[in-house]
Formats: C-alpha cells, structure tokens, sequence
C-alpha cells in the first residue's frame, strides 16, 4: 500500500474545496483539491493557490519531475488519458480492466503521484477532494488498491446547489457573455441525484466503503459537532482543527490547485450562512427541485435545517 488517502467525495458546488482545506490544516495531512486533474491542469498552466502556475509552483514542479524520472515513456497527457479511462463510468465499476496493462499503469502512475506528495510534503495523508463526477466516480474504488483511502461523502441541499450553478451562469453572460445552458437547472438536480445516487450503489456492491456523511449545512453550521463526528467516524485527531475553529483562524489554502475560485485568496475561513436559494429561486425552480425529494429527504433536507450524518 501507498500513502494513506482522505477522499471527499460527492457533487459539485457542495464545499469540498473548503473541507479540503480545512482537513488540510490538521497534523500529517497535506490538501490538494481535485487531484484527479494535476496532469491535464499542469499543462494547461492552471494557477495554484501559491499564487503561481503549477509550473512555476516548485512543489508541484518536484512532483512532476518525479513523475517523469518514474515513467520517462509517458506524457503528462499519457497519464491524464489512462486515469480518464480507469475512473470514469465508462469503465463500468472498474472490473473489466483488473490485473490488466491499463490496471497496472494506473496504479504505477498513482503511486508515483500519492507517494513524492507524501515525501515532498512530509505529511503521511493526502486530502483529495476529486469528488464525483462523469470522469472520476470510480477514482476511490481503484485508489483503494494501492493507497488506504478513507471516503467522506458530502452532500448539500440540491436546492442550494442548483441556486449555485444558476447563480454561477448568469455570472458567466453578464461578465463573458457566455449563455446558460438550456434547462441547466433541471440537469443539475438530475446530475445531484445520479452522483449520489452512484456512490450508494457503488457502496452497497462493495467496491468503495463510505466511512462517513456529511452535509455541507452541517460542516458551516456546527464545525465543531462536524470535527468530533470526523474524529469518532474516521479515527482521526482533529484537535489542532478544533483549536483553529476557536480561535477562528484562516486555513492556509497550500498547494490546491482546483475547487473554489475563493483559493486564490490564500485561506478559507468557516462561515455560518443563511440559505439563499429561497430568494433565489422561483417557484417554478423550487418545484422542479422536489425530483430530488427520495434522496434529499434521506440526507435530512426538505424538512428544515439539516445537519445530515452517517
């Protein structure tokens, strides 16, 4: 096995990038954001948190070259196709490619990657915050074969989430203006219920165990009832975490290098906050959100204030 694994995982636009960070500030652990996309990003000259290019970013540039002295006969684009191929829901639930040649670069790459983020950054945890979409929904399932991954699923109300994305659009065309994509709420609420829905089946087969649930209104409300249930569900120690949330000290964003724009400020903060989507959305919006409602209820929204646990 390879160095040990935080995974939040779960849909877009539900904090995963603030939990990241703050998973981040604790003992032996070092916060990274979507790490799934480090080859594609680092080509493309994405920012890191830094407030350099992932290039310029001497960190992630040692974690590169590692990369390339460990594999001199594939490409940072080699590499971001075979994880493409191993994690996405096109590789049905992984099986078909075990113990093949794809298995076993994939794991060869990943273990390069997991183990020179271990040594460059002296912790002995990573905080992955990948989360799971169309192209990384079986990343833990086959990162739990080199590495002891330890899955968190983090919800949010879909309703707030859907409020997100629109919110996020109408931004887009008045500052770029790039037009919203038709229907783009109705597909978010479809897309909240098939991520969630996939982790719960990829759960009940066997092939990820979810350690712990929880909810996004849970983790910005009561940080403090969300850390002690991190520590009883995960066995972790998370009292230099609990100390900062005390003192309301900012969580250095690190090396992220994906997630929430907000990163680019250098540190997060945790920050109770009233519900805007009931301003946000229209009737017709909140309507449309109750195709959301089997799964939703489970998680302890659509029945006032949640803060949703497992």
């Amino acid at each position: 096995m390879s160095g040990k694994v935080l995974y939040v995982a779960g849909y877009g636009r539900s904090g995963s990038t603030l939990m990241c960070a703050v998973l981040g500030g604790n003992h032996q652990t070092f916060a990274i954001g979507e790490f799934k996309g480090i080859f594609a990003q680092y080509v493309t000259e994405r920012p890191c948190s830094c407030g350099k290019l992932l290039s310029d970013c001497l960190f992630w540039r040692e974690v590169v070259e590692d990369f390339k002295t460990a594999h001199p006969d594939l490409t940072l684009e080699d590499a971001a196709l075979i994880t493409t191929r191993m994690e996405s829901y096109s590789n049905w639930l992984s099986l078909r490619h075990r113990g093949s040649a794809l298995e076993q670069g994939y794991q060869a790459i990943w273990k390069t990657m997991i183990d020179s983020v271990c040594r460059r950054s002296g912790c002995t945890v990573i905080v992955d915050a990948s989360k799971s979409s169309s192209i990384a929904c079986n990343r833990v399932a086959v990162l739990s074969r080199i590495a002891d991954v330890r899955h968190i699923h983090l919800v949010r109300d879909p309703r707030a989430v859907m409020s997100s994305t629109l919110v996020s659009q109408q931004r887009r065309l008045d500052r770029h203006g790039i037009k919203p994509t038709p229907l783009r709420g109705l597909r978010t609420l479809l897309s909240w219920m098939a991520t969630n829905s996939y982790i719960h089946l990829m759960h009940a087969m066997g092939l990820q165990k979810v350690q712990t649930r929880v909810s996004y209104e849970m983790f910005t409300d009561t940080p403090q009832e969300c850390m002690n249930h991190l520590a009883n569900t995960l066995d972790m120690d998370v009292s230099r975490l609990q100390e900062k949330i005390d003192k309301d000290t900012p969580f250095e964003a690190g090396h992220i290098f994906s997630g929430d724009l907000q990163r680019m400020k250098g540190d997060y903060q945790i920050r109770s906050q009233v519900p805007k989507w009931p301003q946000q959305l229209t009737s017709a919006q909140k309507i449309m959100s109750t195709v959301t409602f089997p799964l939703a209820r489970y998680y302890g929204f659509f029945k006032g204030k949640s803060h949703g646990r497992d």
